[in-house]
This record gives structure tokens, C-alpha cells and sequence, in this order.
């Protein structure tokens, strides 16, 4: 497996809640501090906060940061692809 931290522009999230999950519908969640710890694949995400929520995509190939422009997603309703290596 491998690390996969979701960033904001204040850090690291800690007040959120990040899943992702594969094509074979198994979901992984974040263990409160920001990472999810995920096998080599393609997931969908999703980071959800005060009644807000924002999905995307990722290709998990190693360890790796994200950093999705929350504020900017959440008003425009858009989607996010992310390919992690």
C-alpha cells in the first residue's frame, strides 16, 4: 500500500472526511489524519465537510500528495482528476 495525503492550501485535512474507492466497490477511509493508505489502481474520491462535498479521480502509483482546490470545486459543483506517482 501506499500513502496518499489529501492537502488544503492550511495543510493537511483534518476536519473532513476522505474515502476512496476502487472499481470493484471497496471503499477505504482516512484515519483522521489526512491519509489514506491505498493499493497500486485507479479510485474515485470523495472529501465531504460541513454538509459539502467534492469527488474526483486518482491513479495510485507510489506515495503521493493531493491537493484538490476545495473552495473553487465545492462552488462550481466540477469534478477532479489526479494521477499520483
Amino acid at each position: 500500500h501506499y500513502a496518499v495525503t489529501f492537502r488544503s492550501s492550511t495543510g493537511i485535512h483534518t476536519d473532513t472526511l476522505i474515502t476512496a474507492e476502487n472499481a470493484y466497490g471497496k471503499i477505504w477511509e482516512e484515519t483522521e489524519d489526512g491519509i489514506l493508505e491505498l493499493p497500486v489502481g485507479s479510485y474515485t474520491f470523495r472529501i465531504s465537510r460541513d454538509g459539502l462535498m467534492i469527488t474526483g479521480t486518482m491513479e495510485v502509483t507510489g506515495n503521493a500528495a493531493i491537493e484538490p482546490a476545495l473552495r473553487q470545486l465545492w462552488r462550481r459543483g466540477q469534478r477532479g482528476k489526479q494521477v499520483l506517482r
